[in-house]
């Protein structure tokens, strides 16, 4: 199984400007240094939520379509999920197929976002293979407007955090740097909270 990243989001869920009304900025000055700081925070909140904003992935199985609970189950590793774009499969032929849409429902709304059997269809068979089947889809929340307020909070927290102790910083959001209300601002929507 993996994960490969196909369209990285267009948008940062806080704004340069939001970041700056919180540190209480008021020049232009260090503009590049603080949007960093907002890159930074979203790519460490990011590992513990999954994607914020609009972003494309390849998610990789294994072998065979799994087999979850008797039904045939692909869960996807984020949520929320916008859409699933398509299926694709390594046939018994060894030729890479797409899975036709009328062969799976997806659900989307669901905590653990997933897709599964269309009612009365079958799936082909598949080759033996690592990576035999890759599902492209969409995650994230669709603009920063969506993204929930305690995320958005977590993300100027170490940003103010990142700005105050810059020196501290060597490569990327150091463990000692994370503000301890942070976990808690995440939590709710925390990979870890989801049940497989």
């Amino acid at each position: 199984m993996g994960l490969a990243l196909i369209t990285p989001a267009a948008t940062e869920p806080v704004s340069t400007s939001e970041a700056k009304a919180h540190l209480r900025v008021d020049t232009s000055d260090e503009d590049t240094l603080i949007a960093s700081y907002v890159s930074a925070a979203v790519k460490y909140i990011e590992t513990q939520t999954g994607p914020l904003i609009t972003q494309t992935w390849d998610y990789k199985v294994n072998r065979e379509w799994p087999l979850v609970d008797n039904y045939y189950s692909i869960y996807l590793p984020f949520s929320p999920v916008q859409s699933v774009t398509s299926v694709s499969y390594v046939g018994i032929d060894g030729n890479t197929q797409t899975l036709s849409a009328g062969l799976y429902q997806t659900v989307l709304s669901a905590p653990n976002p997933y897709l599964t059997k269309a009612y009365n269809q079958d799936w082909p068979q598949i080759r033996d293979i690592p990576d035999a089947i890759t599902v492209r889809f969409v995650a994230g929340y669709t603009n920063a407007a969506a993204v929930p307020a305690p995320i958005k909070s977590a993300i100027l927290l170490m940003v103010g955090r990142l700005y105050e102790h810059r020196e501290e910083v060597i490569a990327g959001v150091s463990a000692g740097i994370v503000p301890a209300g942070i976990e808690m601002l995440i939590s709710p929507y925390s990979l870890t909270q989801r049940s497989w």
